[in-house]
């Protein structure tokens, strides 16, 4: 038996050891959080109140954007994404990169503004966003 073949993102690859490669880390797809609709609705409904924190401009994403982004995700749990430079049929899949780089979920894309969730265990209870309808997968 073989190992796999994995899809990544280069930016947010984790890594895990595997015998069969001689104990060297292996790029590991990491697992996204989905959302239903009603959670998804809830937390559009708090991302109207929030302004951009990151904006991303002409320079496109770089690492040091992404690490702002992980950041402001690890503080707050739901940010706002501004994109600038991108026409309409871009921004989604910029979204998802974004996402994927700082394991994050896509709420919502409009307009150039994307939204972005990742629940932070870490985060002290009270500031912690508490999803309604049970759990996210």
């Amino acid at each position: 038996m073989g190992v796999p073949p994995m899809s990544f993102c280069d930016l947010c690859a984790s890594t895990r050891t595997n015998e069969l490669t001689g104990g060297t880390p292996v790029p590991q797809k990491v697992k996204m959080l989905e959302l239903s609709g009603k959670q998804k609705s809830y937390l559009r409904g708090l991302g109207q109140k929030l302004h951009e924190c990151v904006i991303i401009g002409k320079a496109g994403m770089s690492e040091p954007v992404l690490e702002q982004v992980r950041t402001f995700l690890a503080r707050h749990e739901l940010i706002k994404v501004r994109l600038l430079s991108l026409n309409a049929k871009e921004r989604p899949a910029a979204a998802q990169e974004i996402a994927k780089a700082t394991d994050a979920t896509v709420v919502n894309v409009l307009g150039g503004t994307t939204l972005l969730y990742k629940p932070n265990d870490e985060l002290d209870p009270a500031k912690r966003i508490k999803l309604p309808w049970g759990e996210a997968l």
